[in-house]
């Protein structure tokens, strides 16, 4: 995990989890850029982490440091800039191929169409997903960043008030 980043001692998965906050937001943090965008379980995790780690952000459970976010940040949008062009290319094999007229050139067309945007699970829609939950993270990095200066201005005040600082 990038140094500065901290989360409050629950993990992204929701309660029962057995791993601390700190882990399941290093795991998420990096699991995006490993999940496999063909396997729609991987997808679905990684989105559902996003979600979570922008709750956990709202509620103050998550902060991060300049450095820490900036290195976030700058994957996220290596991510996040590449997507648009990607959809070009994929909506180009959308188009059937013409693999010929016999029944197995048939059967092997509509299967490429089907992988790439055949249902909720195929290619197209799971990249969608990513970039829904890459945008959230991007939103949860933003209100983690909010929530460190928050607690920093915090511990200056108390450190003030102390006659410490």
């Amino acid at each position: 995990m990038a140094d500065g980043a901290s989360f409050a001692d629950e993990s992204l998965a929701g309660s029962g989890s057995a791993a601390s906050g700190s882990s399941a937001g290093a795991d998420f943090l990096t699991s995006g850029f490993t999940t496999d965008v063909t396997d729609s379980e991987q997808v679905e995790r990684f989105e559902s982490g996003a979600t979570r780690l922008k709750e956990m952000a709202a509620g103050g459970q998550f902060a991060i440091n300049e450095e820490g976010m900036r290195h976030y940040l700058k994957a996220i949008d290596l991510f996040l800039d590449g997507y648009h062009e990607q959809m070009r290319n994929l909506y180009e094999l959308t188009q059937r191929a013409k693999l010929g007229s016999s029944p197995f050139a048939h059967t092997v067309a509509e299967h490429n169409l089907r992988v790439i945007d055949g249902d909720e699970k195929s290619l197209i829609p799971n990249l969608r997903k990513m970039r829904a939950a890459f945008e959230d993270a991007r939103e949860a990095l933003m209100s983690a960043r909010r929530n460190y200066d928050e607690t920093e201005e915090a511990h200056s005040m108390a450190f003030r008030n102390l006659g410490l600082g």
